[in-house]
């Protein structure tokens, strides 16, 4: 059975099941829960940062509720920023691919956190008259309003870059004990906040449709969907049935979340799930190509580079 709790309480519930916190803050996470920390800085009052590197012993769920100061506060979640090795036996998820999500903090979200994966997170809460005033220097007003809105919910979510996993990597690898650590986590986080917005404003629109909870459940059930049927391309007004939706709106909350069309974005995960088979499982290209239900194996190597950058047979050998 599946384990929920709330991400605001993770840290006492962490204390609560036996954890301890060491001589450099981290909070170390009991042998009956698996192996890791969680580590709190908080190097400005508008600025908050939780580093997170842990393996589970079982998958828990975690409810990540609505925050007391509601939309004033935005939240940054960049998981798995340091890719662990998914087992062979593990079922394909969105638990285990790096993404950045980024939301007001009165969206109420389900947090799913696999069992036996070695996983790094990063989460950011930022006051957004703080982030405003960074934004309002730039000149930039259509991304101001886009993401300090207070009127609006919104979120939106992005697969990892490699300039973000690179920056992440950076900031596990300081010592707690250095003594500038706050002053760098600071500089970082911020930083990785800057990458997250540069790769949001290469979208062809930033739109301002109205997003509710609901609605999100509904579009993260269909893209696990999609994640599950990788060789089947997706049925636009079979997806919207079952969201309850037209398809109409399911295509603009897609991709106001996610930025891109349900059937890019499906190509998109593809090429990703075709990088891990590469990668991890040492099949060849065209193994690979067949299993996630390409015929033709040209259009596949396109497809690949286009997504990837380079060539699959290259790719192979790069790992």
């Amino acid at each position: 059975m599946n384990e929920e709790i709330e991400i605001n309480n993770f840290p006492e519930y962490i204390k609560n099941s036996g954890g301890s916190m060491d001589e450099n803050s981290f909070l170390q996470f009991p042998e009956s829960l698996g192996t890791g920390y969680l580590k709190i800085i908080k190097p400005l009052p508008q600025l908050s940062i939780m580093l997170q590197h842990y393996e589970l012993k079982k998958r828990l769920v975690i409810k990540r509720s609505k925050h007391e100061f509601s939309k004033s506060i935005l939240i940054f979640s960049f998981r798995n920023v340091i890719m662990g090795k998914r087992n062979t036996q593990q079922k394909l998820s969105f638990s285990y691919m790096p993404s950045v999500q980024v939301s007001t903090s009165d969206m109420t979200l389900d947090i799913e956190v696999p069992g036996l994966f070695e996983t790094s997170n990063i989460i950011v809460g930022i006051e957004a008259g703080y982030l405003q005033q960074l934004l309002e220097k730039d000149g930039n007003n259509r991304l101001t309003e886009l993401v300090t809105k207070k009127e609006q919910s919104f979120l939106y979510e992005e697969i990892v870059s490699p300039k973000i996993q690179l920056v992440a990597s950076e900031i596990f690898q300081i010592p707690a004990t250095h003594h500038l650590a706050n002053f760098y986590y600071k500089i970082k986080a911020e930083e990785l906040i800057f990458l997250f917005l540069e790769n949001l404003l290469q979208r062809e629109e930033l739109p301002k449709y109205p997003i509710h909870t609901s609605d999100v459940t509904a579009v993260y059930a269909l893209r696990e969907e999609l994640l599950n049927n990788l060789n089947e391309p997706p049925q636009l007004a079979i997806l919207a049935t079952r969201a309850n939706m037209s398809v109409s709106k399911l295509g603009k909350i897609f991709r106001q979340i996610f930025g891109d069309s349900i059937y890019n974005y499906y190509q998109k995960l593809r090429m990703q799930e075709a990088a891990f088979l590469l990668r991890e499982e040492k099949l060849s290209v065209s193994e690979v190509g067949y299993q996630l239900g390409f015929s033709n194996l040209s259009h596949f190597t396109r497809l690949f580079e286009k997504h990837i950058g380079v060539k699959p047979k290259k790719y192979s050998k790069m790992n």
